[in-house]
């Protein structure tokens, strides 16, 4: 005879902070209080701030936290008081939401995230895993691996570009490399650590091969959730990538039913109260069982911030949508609050990091946000009109679109790993996790057979998917050639 120890679910009611939600399992608010622990202004994040909408414009919130100077941290780390990373100008926690919870606790997740991320290459247990050599000797090792073959970043045509910031990676090139876990094995994969870390300090001789992104890093409150989020995002990253670079026009999703998630709901009426339209566009990708959608809103009669994009991936039509608009909110607040309040001291900030001149090319952008502005302007606006407002635009509904929700945390990271081993692809999962977190989880995932996110001022072009995704649709009968890919910037932050 067998027995089972007995699973206690406790169900917590908050009945002390205002923005939090009013119910919650005790896993779930636990792993709220231990993000809350450094807040402070003497904790590694020092400033949350949720802006509200004005009298007019759609419901929603959109946040930002800033972490201590990370700067400052990295000089007292290395004793190099002189060097200047970046870090403080570049680093930036945004967070979102249709309720007040979202937005504080994704400013507070990805602050964490960033920040934490910004320092795994120089952390102890990082640092001792890590291995420096080439391709040809992990495989005469017979170790698993990520070689050039697997994940060509950048396209021939690029890395002859006089002065490009990148070398063209071979077998025999020179770097560190940091072991992961495959997430369909658990198998032991190597992959080099210039492209899994947020920050790198790229050591003398070593090959500099390409870049990392904050793409699959992900900061929960469980293991499944980052581990999900982040899979999650880098197939809506390689989905968006795709649809625009190839010229793969998405789908424009026709609301034939009514939204069953009330949230949505009251968003929608406040965008009609507001007269804002808003369109949604489901991307069409070759991996079944994920719906990656974009919302876009264009006000024709601005001359500037007429344009507002976001983007959103779920198992399910709705929480595509649900993520999509509350990135939609997040551009919407980035752009046009200098509009309302200019003498906000916060406004300067906003313009610091995004704003881009009408005229800029891709290599005067630093960073995702810019696009938003860049293509709000009315003249940059008109040049999407091939790729949103075209003749033949194709179409899709609602109701056609999954919409089933997966019953739990595991269940839905089940049902993802799945996702990915039916489609051929090899999930690598690294735990960034800071020892002093019990509940909270730092995860950063890659996956070699995506292609990856990039800021527009260096385009990662050189990945097979490129080439292919037209043919493996049934929209082309031939694999494309460079000079057919847009080199525009995505249209997507």
């Amino acid at each position: 005879m067998t027995t089972t120890t007995p699973h206690l679910k406790t169900t917590f009611y908050n009945q002390s902070v205002p923005w939090l939600p009013v119910k919650s399992t005790r896993a779930e608010y636990d792993s709220m209080q231990e993000m809350l622990k450094v807040y402070s202004p003497f904790g590694e994040i020092r400033t949350v701030m949720t802006s509200l909408r004005p009298g007019i414009g759609v419901d929603g919130y959109q946040g930002s936290a800033t972490p201590m100077s990370l700067d400052h941290v990295f000089r007292r780390m290395i004793g190099l008081p002189g060097l200047d990373t970046g870090l403080d100008r570049d680093i930036y926690g945004g967070g979102k939401g249709l309720t007040i919870a979202d937005s504080v606790l994704s400013s507070l997740g990805e602050a964490i995230e960033r920040m934490l991320g910004s320092f795994s290459c120089i952390t102890q247990d990082n640092l001792s895993a890590q291995w420096f050599g080439s391709a040809t000797e992990l495989e005469a090792m017979g170790r698993k691996y990520v070689g050039p073959e697997q994940y060509p970043m950048f396209a021939e045509q690029q890395l002859e570009i006089d002065g490009f910031l990148c070398e063209a990676w071979n077998a025999e090139s020179k770097m560190h490399w940091i072991p992961g876990t495959n997430l369909l094995t658990g198998e032991e994969y190597w992959v080099p650590a210039q492209l899994v870390h947020l920050f790198y300090f790229r050591e003398h001789g070593e090959a500099r091969i390409g870049v990392s992104s904050s793409g699959g890093l992900a900061t929960h409150l469980n293991d499944e959730r980052a581990l999900s989020h982040g899979i999650l995002e880098i197939i809506e990253r390689d989905a968006a990538n795709l649809s625009w670079f190839t010229k793969v026009l998405p789908q424009r999703v026709e609301i034939d039913r009514e939204f069953k998630d009330p949230a949505i709901r009251r968003w929608m009426e406040s965008a009609e109260r507001a007269g804002i339209n808003v369109d949604f566009y489901a991307h069409r990708t070759d991996i079944p069982g994920v719906v990656v959608v974009t919302a876009i809103s264009v006000e024709d009669s601005l001359d500037e911030n007429g344009y507002l994009a976001g983007g959103g991936v779920g198992m399910d039509a709705e929480s595509a949508v649900r993520s999509a608009i509350a990135e939609l909110i997040q551009s919407e607040r980035m752009v046009r609050t200098p509009e309302i309040a200019p003498s906000w001291r916060v406004v300067q900030g906003f313009k610091r990091l995004f704003g881009i001149n009408r005229d800029a090319t891709a290599s005067d952008f630093t960073n995702f946000i810019q696009v938003v502005p860049f293509y709000g302007y009315a003249e940059n606006q008109k040049t999407l009109d091939w790729y949103l407002r075209a003749p033949d635009q194709p179409v899709v509904k609602l109701s056609e679109l999954p919409d089933s929700k997966p019953a739990d945390d595991v269940s839905e990271l089940e049902s993802i790993l799945e996702i990915c081993r039916t489609a051929e692809l090899t999930p690598i999962a690294f735990d960034f996790t800071p020892s002093n977190f019990n509940n909270v989880k730092l995860k950063k995932v890659f996956i070699p057979e995506m292609v990856p996110a990039f800021p527009p001022n260096l385009m990662m072009l050189g990945h097979y998917r490129y080439y292919e995704l037209p043919q493996r649709l049934g929209l082309s009968n031939e694999r494309l050639t460079y000079e057919e890919l847009t080199t525009e910037p995505l249209p997507y932050p």
